[in-house]
């Protein structure tokens, strides 16, 4: 946009003195405006046009803020799943960052606005309601769920999909590298009705409560000039 960015991503405002990069995309524009860069890449000087697209509170992978009230969630066999956000994290209490798991606040601080296609949300598993059904997992809590029965989770939608197709009679979650569990396995002959009878005994009004609202369209990846070999 004209202006020459410093080593650590820093321009001079007119107004503002030294302030980050990324204040160019707001200053003065809005979607649908394009930024002209030129960058260094591969060794080569080379000109990019940036088209400016809108940026919905939903977009982040972690959003602070969620607009369903209350917030959606999910259990199966007893293993209650939720979208890690803001909302959740803050359930821990005003010191959150030092009470909540580290492993959730690391990927709230670290991959916040890591969203992408087949990356749109962190599901959590947050508890187990024990039952005989998940016996020997009712210590786990606080979870992120990477797959079930070989499908890759990125939301509630495929949690709920997943557990539609058991493989070779089992019930699989493969969670994300943690220091507790790698997975968790559960018999799927009989899963369902153990599954109501779980609802049923806990006072759950419902197995699911859907998001209010759809999942935000990234649109296309940013355009770039290839990387030269």
């Amino acid at each position: 946009d004209g202006h020459e960015i410093d080593a650590v991503g820093r321009y001079r405002h007119p107004r503002y003195g030294r302030i980050a990069l990324e204040h160019l995309a707001v200053d003065g524009h809005r979607p649908g405006d394009v930024l002209r860069a030129r960058v260094l890449r591969g060794g080569v000087l080379r000109e990019l046009a940036l088209p400016l697209r809108r940026y919905p509170a939903a977009a982040p992978l972690v959003p602070w803020r969620r607009d369903e009230q209350p917030p959606p969630y999910l259990v199966e066999g007893g293993l209650v799943f939720r979208e890690l956000d803001g909302r959740y994290l803050a359930s821990f209490g005003k010191d959150w960052r030092k009470k909540a798991p580290f492993q959730l606040v690391y990927l709230h601080d670290v991959q916040a606005q890591a969203q992408m296609p087949g990356h749109r949300r962190i599901v959590v598993l947050t508890q187990v309601l024990p039952a005989a059904l998940n016996l020997g997992y009712h210590d786990l809590a606080n979870l992120p769920v990477r797959e079930i029965n070989g499908r890759a989770i990125d939301s509630l939608a495929d949690v709920e999909q997943a557990f539609q197709n058991p493989r070779d009679g089992f019930h699989q979650l493969v969670f994300q590298p943690n220091a507790d569990r790698a997975e968790l396995v559960l018999d799927a002959q009989g899963f369902e009705a153990a599954s109501a009878a779980i609802l049923t005994a806990y006072g759950v009004p419902e197995a699911l409560r859907r998001p209010a609202l759809p999942l935000p369209d990234l649109g296309p990846e940013c355009p770039g000039a290839p990387v030269p070999p």
